[in-house]
């Protein structure tokens, strides 16, 4: 073997097996390929069937917790509507109690006023019916009319009111 001139044999030795082994790393570095090209493409294709299923799986999986949370927000949402029925009928309730003594409060002071009115309003009542007798039969028939337009005005009224 030929060395040179600074190189000793021992050292030429030692520059060969590092060149060997330095080509031995990158050969094994190197991935094994096929070089049968339907082989290369069909790995490819199962490679890329692989990254498909693994996306499909992945937008799977997101549909799913989205439904996920629609339906928890639609089950919070129907909870809230409950407690809010709840809480408005117990309003409502309480409302309708404190109208319904407002009511009889104001029925008891109708009855009240009706029993100190009463012998006014018989006065008036002979005083209306003497003045009305000395009118003109036209107007007479106007002033009866417009008489039991009142009466039935304030018999509505009384009922509304449940002053009977």
């Amino acid at each position: 073997m030929a060395t040179p001139d600074n190189e000793t044999p021992a050292t030429a030795a030692t520059s060969a097996t590092t060149v060997k082994s330095t080509r031995a790393r990158k050969a094994a570095a190197k991935p094994a390929t096929t070089p049968d090209p339907v082989a290369r493409a069909a790995a490819a294709k199962d490679a890329a069937q692989g990254a498909g299923t693994e996306i499909a799986q992945a937008l799977k999986d997101a549909a799913h917790a989205v439904i996920g949370f629609g339906v928890i927000g639609w089950n919070k949402a129907q909870v809230q509507r409950r407690e809010l029925m709840k809480d408005l009928n117990g309003q409502r309730h309480s409302v309708e109690t404190q109208l319904d003594g407002a009511k009889e409060q104001l029925a008891t002071a109708i009855r009240h006023l009706d029993a100190r009115i009463e012998p006014v309003r018989k006065d008036l009542d002979v005083q209306l019916d003497k003045a009305t007798a000395k009118l003109p039969e036209q107007v007479r028939d106007i002033v009866k009319s417009a008489r039991k337009i009142a009466k039935d005005t304030e018999h509505q009224v009384r009922q509304a009111v449940g002053a009977l």
